[in-house]
């Protein structure tokens, strides 16, 4: 419904084909969902995804009501209501290869069809108002997450379960002000509260008649207020003088089950995170404006206070960044940074954690510090008339940790936790991108790649290993309009990658292939065929080999629209590959959907 000064669109969908309820209400900030402490430390069995092809099979659905109220010409009002439903499942085989203190070398291999339904209901409150030298704009949310999860494995031939159960709501009101002064000044203000808690996290297991589990609820209040101040000076000189405060209260208490002695097993810790920071800088740039140049000092204040903990620490995170511009052609940028990562109250977990049906985890016990450097350049040239650029680009960064993951292999079992010791990684890469057109062909020619390696640490049994790995990509892409009622593209990529430690050395290749068919011989109809081609190494001598085909056809009436898609024509059932992390070796087989059609009818009355 429609008037001059109120709005309402209300609508309620089902399926169980993708995700054709749920993407309506896609939320691309990631603010539908309910992120607690107990839910992040305890994820659920998803058994993640394969890097192409249809493999959910999905039943969601939802339901929303959404009103706009005008009040006057620069005041609205908005009201938002929504749920939705989603139930998924695939399968997935699964076989890592862990590394153990004695230089062997355990191998698991897992079947798996996770099950997972979420149910998400939100209610959000907007009041909004935008004059001509001030905008000010308050929201207020109330949302939650209801989660069922099963993940049953099929491990080494021996049947596991694994459940999951949790219930989070956070409540959250946000304010934003901002204002321009007669002499172009900006300055604004924004704050916030939240709350947000999960009563109860349950994950149980059943194997070989042993049963054992974990628990886990938290609490946590924050609340953060900022602003800021954008002093021009003169035509090239501009101050900000950004200052923010952020401070939190969390509850947070975990208890595993798998032994007699839970006493043992109890993490309980609560209390409070403050963080203050002042960041001022300045932006400068030239007359003509060919040079830019901007700094920030970037200091803050982290304060620990949990327990008995009592932890402050003062910080500078530095950056600067600067562009010059040689003509129209051609322009140089240039930015560097350090910052400083100082962890929170999930390093305080000492007491063993059941994260899996196999898979304990133990936090440090010490407050963990990450330091990083990072620089990049880039060089762009470009001819417009000639509809030709180049980019150039190279970067590099270091990071120290004062902690060091290590993991521990007994049997099948996999612990991992954390030892006090400094410990560094590197990374350098260069990258190039490159575009033509040709006007009289309509056609439009792009080339890209990329090569990079760095050097790491990791740790079995308190052993330190160092890791290496470098890797290499090529791309490139064709589009062609031979043809008014004709469209093609082609795509081919190519990637290798090399992990090595001691005297191990593993590499990946990959070739991938994807093209595409648009024809629209009259004005109505729509026909269209796109392929993918994948050659993915497994093991050594191993390549899975894999083609998927998708059609569809579109046909247009005055008051209708039919269109008829066709996918995985080729009825390709499984998608693998392999990654090497460090020490370990992961392969993942993911089942796929079979061969699809659906018909779809649209009418408007």
């Amino acid at each position: 419904m429609f008037t001059d000064n109120f709005q309402t669109i209300s609508s309620l969908k089902a399926g169980n084909y993708k995700d054709y309820a749920k993407a309506d209400l896609y939320d691309h900030y990631g603010s539908s969902e309910v992120s607690t402490r107990a839910t992040s430390l305890f994820g659920g069995f998803d058994g993640g995804r394969p890097p192409q092809g249809e493999y959910l099979y999905q039943r969601n659905a939802m339901g929303t009501i959404n009103t706009i109220n005008k009040i006057d010409s620069v005041t609205t009002f908005k009201v938002n209501a929504d749920y939705s439903y989603n139930q998924t499942t695939h399968d997935i085989s699964q076989s890592s290869t862990y590394l153990t203190g004695d230089g062997s070398y355990v191998t698991v291999s897992e079947q798996t069809s996770p099950l997972t339904k979420i149910h998400l209901p939100k209610l959000s409150m907007n009041y909004r108002k935008n004059a001509d030298r001030s905008y000010l704009d308050e929201t207020f949310v109330v949302k939650g997450k209801f989660e069922q999860n099963e993940g049953d494995v099929l491990a080494n031939q021996q049947q596991i379960e694994q459940r999951r159960k949790a219930s989070s709501f956070e409540v959250v009101n946000n304010i934003y002000w901002s204002g321009r002064t007669a002499k172009n000044a900006y300055r604004y203000l924004n704050g916030g509260v939240s709350f947000k808690r999960t009563p109860t996290l349950r994950l149980s297991f059943y194997d070989n008649g042993k049963a054992y589990g974990q628990t886990a609820q938290s609490s946590t209040f924050s609340m953060n207020v900022g602003s800021s101040f954008d002093i021009p000076i003169g035509k090239s000189f501009r101050i900000n003088l950004p200052v923010n405060v952020n401070a939190a209260y969390d509850d947070l208490e975990t208890n595993r089950t798998a032994t007699g002695d839970t006493k043992a097993a109890v993490n309980d810790i609560r209390g409070w995170s403050v963080n203050p920071s002042l960041n001022p800088g300045f932006e400068i740039h030239s007359r003509n404006r060919r040079f830019y140049l901007s700094t920030g000092l970037g200091a803050s204040l982290k304060g620990l206070y949990y327990n008995k903990l009592h932890y402050t620490k003062p910080v500078l995170n530095p950056s600067l960044s600067m562009s010059y511009t040689f003509s129209a052609n051609s322009k140089l940028s240039f930015s560097s940074n350090y910052s400083t990562s100082i962890g929170d109250m999930m390093t305080l977990l000492t007491n063993p954690m059941q994260v899996g049906y196999r898979t304990e985890r133990t936090s440090s016990g010490i407050i963990g510090e990450s330091n990083s450097w990072s620089t990049s350049g880039s060089w762009k040239w470009q001819l417009p008339m000639q509809y030709f650029t180049l980019n150039l680009g190279a970067g590099h960064s270091e990071t120290k940790n004062n902690t060091l993951y290590s993991q521990s292999v007994s049997g099948i079992d996999i612990s991992s936790s954390a030892l006090q010791r400094d410990t560094r990684s590197r990374s350098t890469s260069f990258n190039f991108a490159t575009t033509k057109n040709i006007p009289t062909l309509f056609a439009k020619f792009s080339l890209d790649g990329s090569y990079g390696f760095g050097s790491g640490e990791q740790a079995v049994n308190g052993e330190v290993i160092k890791t290496k790995n470098s890797n290499y990509s090529i791309h490139s892409n064709v589009a062609l309009t031979p043809l008014s009622w004709l469209e093609l593209k082609y795509d081919i990529s190519y990637g290798w990658s090399q992990s090595c430690y001691a005297d191990n050395k593993n590499d990946v290749t990959s070739l991938t292939h994807s093209g595409a068919i648009h024809v629209f011989p009259i004005a109505v109809l729509d026909i269209s065929l796109d392929y993918d081609h994948v050659r993915r190494q497994i093991t050594t001598n191993q390549y899975k080999i894999m083609s998927l085909f998708n059609a569809s056809a579109q046909y247009k009436l005055k008051k209708a629209v039919l269109r008829l898609e066709l996918t995985n024509l080729l009825n390709q059932r499984s998608y693998a590959y392999t990654v090497f992390d460090g020490v370990n070796t992961y392969s993942y087989d993911y089942g796929l959907c079979g061969r699809t059609a659906l018909f779809k009818a649209t009418f408007k009355i």
